[in-house]
Order: C-alpha cells, then sequence, then structure tokens
C-alpha cells in the first residue's frame, strides 16, 4: 500500500476510535467486549478494502506470511526478556506523568479471566498490530526508502502516542520498535501478534494473582522491578542492561529460522559475514579461487550501494499531510490527559 494510503487509513482509525469514545453514552447497554470487537472488525474491513481498492497484495501489505514454530515460541521469550526494560521505562515515567494505568486498569477488568484475555489480550493484539505493524510499518518499510531503525521508532512513536497518555507512550514506544524489529526478522506479522498478545496477557494473569487474596505466586511478578527501593532500583536497572544483548540475540536467531540473517544485518547496515571454511582451508585456497573471492565481494560491495542509492532516489515523504494532523492531534490529546490527571 502507499505511504498516502497507508496514512489515511490511520486517520480514518484514529476517527473510529474518538468517535466511539464520544457516542460511549448514545450507545445501548451492550457488554464492552462486543462494542469493542465490533469496531475492529469494521476497522480490519475498511483497512483490507483500502488494500484492495489501490490494488495493493493484501500479504504484501500486511506482513501476512507463515512463521516456524520456532519463531512463535521466541517472539514470547523475547516478550519475557523485555520485560525488565520495559517496567523502566514505565518507572521513569513517573517521575513526570502520574500513573494513568492506575485509573484506567479497574475499568478493563471484567472480573472474568476469559472475557479479560479477550478484551486486553486477544483483540488489542489484532487490531493494533494490523495498523502498526502491518498496514504503516509494511507501506513505511518498504515505500519510503527509509532505514529500519527510522521507521521502526517513527512507528513505535506513533504507536506510543496512539494510547494517548504518557505512561502508555513511554513503554509501548519502547515495545513498538522492538515489534518492528521483530517483524522484520521474522517477516511477518505474526510474531508481533504473538509477542503482543503474551505481553497483555501476562499482565492480565499477574494481576488476577497478585490481587487475589490466597498467597498464590505471581506468574510474572512484575510488582517488583521498581525504583521505589534502592534493591528493587538496581534489580530493575540490571536486568534491564543485560535484557538488551539478549533481545539482540533472540532477534537474530528468529532470523536465522526465517531464512532472513543477511536481509536483517544489511536492514541494520551491519557487514555481512561470508564463512568459507576452517581457517586452514582457506589459508590453503589457491591464488585463483583468492582472486574470485576478492572479485565476489567487490561485487557484492557494489550491489549493496547501488541498492543504497536508489534508495535514496527512491526516498518519499512518510509525513504527509494526514499523518501530520493526526500526529498532532496525539500529541495534543496526550498533553491533555497528563494535564488533568495532575489537576
Amino acid at each position: 500500500m502507499e505511504i498516502k494510503h497507508a496514512n489515511r487509513f490511520f486517520m480514518i482509525t484514529i476517527i473510529v476510535f474518538l468517535g466511539q469514545d464520544l457516542l460511549w453514552d448514545f450507545i445501548p447497554p451492550i457488554p464492552d467486549l462486543y462494542v469493542e470487537a465490533a469496531r475492529d472488525v469494521l476497522l480490519i474491513i475498511i483497512g483490507i478494502l483500502m488494500i484492495l481498492l489501490t490494488r495493493s497484495g493484501i500479504r504484501s501489505s500486511l506482513g501476512l506470511y507463515r512463521i516456524t514454530w520456532h519463531t512463535a515460541v521466541l517472539s514470547i521469550v523475547l516478550m519475557l526478556i523485555a520485560q525488565p526494560l520495559s517496567n523502566l521505562v514505565v518507572e521513569l515515567s513517573y517521575f513526570v506523568s502520574p500513573d494513568f494505568m492506575e485509573y484506567v486498569w479497574e475499568d478493563l477488568m471484567q472480573e472474568n479471566p476469559v472475557v479479560d484475555l479477550l478484551y486486553i489480550a486477544v483483540l488489542p493484539a489484532i487490531i493494533e498490530e494490523f495498523i502498526f505493524r502491518g498496514v504503516l510499518f509494511q507501506s513505511w518499510r518498504h515505500k519510503s526508502g527509509r532505514s529500519l531503525m527510522y521507521v521502526a521508532m517513527l512507528v513505535g512513536l506513533e504507536f506510543g502516542l496512539f494510547h494517548m497518555n504518557l505512561t502508555q507512550l513511554s513503554y509501548a514506544f519502547v515495545l513498538g520498535v522492538l515489534m518492528c524489529l521483530l517483524a522484520e526478522a521474522s517477516g511477518s506479522i505474526l510474531a508481533p501478534v504473538i509477542f503482543h498478545f503474551a505481553n497483555n496477557a501476562v499482565a492480565v494473569i499477574d494481576d488476577m494473582l497478585y490481587t487475589a487474596d490466597s498467597p498464590v505466586v505471581p506468574f510474572l511478578p512484575l510488582q517488583y522491578l521498581t525504583l521505589e527501593t534502592p534493591y528493587s532500583a538496581a534489580l530493575t536497572i540490571v536486568l534491564s542492561m543485560i535484557s538488551i544483548p539478549l533481545m539482540i540475540h533472540v532477534l537474530f536467531r528468529i532470523a536465522e529460522y526465517e531464512g532472513r540473517r543477511e536481509s536483517l544485518c544489511r536492514a541494520l547496515k551491519r557487514r555481512r559475514t561470508i564463512h568459507h571454511g576452517s581457517r586452514k582451508e582457506e589459508d590453503n585456497m589457491s591464488e585463483t579461487a583468492a582472486v574470485q573471492a576478492a572479485h565476489q565481494t567487490i561485487e557484492y560491495e557494489e550491489v549493496i550501494r547501488q541498492e543504497e542509492l536508489q534508495a535514496v532516489k527512491s526516498t518519499r515523504r512518510i509525513f504527509t499531510p494526514s499523518l501530520v494532523i493526526v500526529t498532532a492531534f496525539e500529541i495534543i490529546l496526550t498533553a491533555l490527559t497528563t494535564w488533568v490527571l495532575y489537576m
């Protein structure tokens, strides 16, 4: 899908979400789960229709490709590894913003585990990944000519602003960037969907166990990763620092399972490494073979240089008028929400 069409779909998404909030009092007494599901289905239908009308392939426009079971499992492992860093960012956000989730978490929880998982984990994982790692990321990544990290950080920022409060903006930005890298490493939107679902599901399960009267050990004791005491602060910071190289390792393992390691290396501006065998075998290479290898390296570097030049020439604006309007609107609402909570 072209960038302008993807951005217009994003604007429609914001209008639908805000329209639902404004019309909430006029909606008949229907369970929240049904209203959210109807809204998400409507947005998916609109998105697919826009893809079809613009003659863009559905699979390529959304990154809707199969993944191996290794990637599915590692997506959950990646989510677990990212928790300390995510918690650290949330704790830091409390210095400049009140805890927004304290105000909405009780409203989100429906006191029914199945409904909670559907309402908080399943629906957001599907619709938000459809919007951000699907329509926006795939369009901006392949149509703008911008680097992977530039697009990932921009999508992460829009994903954070989409929640329209500083608390969620902080960790949604971090996880949004990570899920974009996961989409690139796996070549599919399915891996971020699994990551997103697992992240929200763990939060729901952990909250239910932690708030229960029975002395049950929480599934993932996130409440201990805080900055409230010197011990917990040191633990949170140390685990966050350790998690970064581990996340990078998992991303490259996923890329290996999907046959995309070289592609990921090139996207991250890493030098491609070619293993010709053992050191002894390399020493025994004939002069002709060495010359051929040197020519191959030169040809490869020339191909990369030409691709980079072509990318620069084909660079297209990501910030179309519709995206500028939406982003400005999100920033204003985020600031207003923070101000109201402080008041």
